[in-house]
């Protein structure tokens, strides 16, 4: 294996806990949103949503999205330096870029008519408001072991 390669497993192993958090929230937000839009559905309820076909396509292109925006866009990137505004910047980026995605693999696979634009977009900005407080909590954390860690070696 040569240090380039060596390099990039190291990234990924050294983020784990981040990608997690991101897929967890990503798979709540989507919940969420789909508990948004048929809550008070005519459909019938709640659960109309998650026994729609659509449903379970948009879990696997979510997934798709946040693995193509890791591999591709390293949004982890020295996580635990970044202020909040520059966090702030990254997440909304980040977001930005994994929605366009999943806009263009819903347009590309032909199920534009059978998704809800409005599950859609709110997955995106209940994603992107999550996202960022789960980064904050997590680096809050992370940072409070590694001084508890230095403390513990002095």
């Amino acid at each position: 294996m040569d240090e380039m390669e060596l390099k990039r497993k190291k990234s990924w192993i050294k983020h784990y806990d981040f990608i997690l958090a991101d897929f967890i929230v990503l798979q709540i937000s989507h919940i969420l949103a789909n508990l948004i839009r048929y809550r008070t559905s005519s459909y019938g309820g709640m659960g109309y949503a998650f026994n729609l076909p659509i449903f379970k396509n948009e879990v696997i292109f979510l997934t798709v999205c946040l693995v193509a925006s890791i591999t591709f866009g390293d949004p982890y990137k020295n996580v635990l330096k970044n202020s909040k505004y520059v966090e702030f910047v990254k997440t909304f980026k980040h977001t930005l870029k994994m929605a366009m995605v999943n806009i263009v693999i819903i347009y590309f696979s032909q199920l534009g008519n059978d998704s809800s634009r409005s599950v859609v977009l709110m997955t995106w900005g209940i994603y992107f408001v999550l996202e960022y407080f789960a980064r904050q909590i997590q680096k809050t954390y992370l940072r409070k072991k590694k001084s508890i860690m230095v403390q513990e070696e002095l």
